[in-house]
């Protein structure tokens, strides 16, 4: 997608960019060890490259179908701003936790059936954890 940020490893070094013209292959590149910029031909697909794309650029469809609303009679396990505690200080993929605060909130809806919550604290995401290591408070 035309100015798309891309990002790849070449060798020992990495390679940041913006897309001129993927029709063509055409990218800004910038190389950052050591500095150099260019506009050239990179296939980025076969570099790996990896590609974010600002939101104001995300395309919209407006002939779409709208999707339905959700319905309220979903159950929910943890409910938005609900306060918790971790049970276990490990996160969803098994990785050790320091705990900073007493006290956490749920960031996000959980409905009953989803393994994994969001925990909060002081405005920021602290960590994504399985549903069975957070109680309510």
């Amino acid at each position: 997608m035309d100015g798309a940020i891309f990002s790849y490893k070449s060798g020992q070094y990495g390679h940041t960019g913006l897309v001129k013209n993927a029709a063509q292959n055409l990218v800004n590149d910038a190389n950052w060890q050591p500095l150099t910029t260019g506009t050239h031909y990179l296939n980025l697909d076969a570099v790996g490259a990896r590609y974010a794309c600002p939101k104001a650029m995300m395309i919209s469809n407006s002939t779409t179908a709208t999707k339905p609303a959700q319905t309220a009679n979903k159950p929910l396990i943890f409910h938005k701003g609900e306060n918790v505690r971790p049970l276990r200080l490990v996160d969803y993929d098994g990785r050790h936790l320091k705990q900073y605060d007493d006290v956490y909130y749920a960031v996000q809806d959980v409905e009953k059936g989803q393994d994994r919550v969001v925990l909060g604290a002081r405005g920021q995401i602290w960590a994504v954890m399985r549903v069975e290591d957070v109680r309510k408070i």
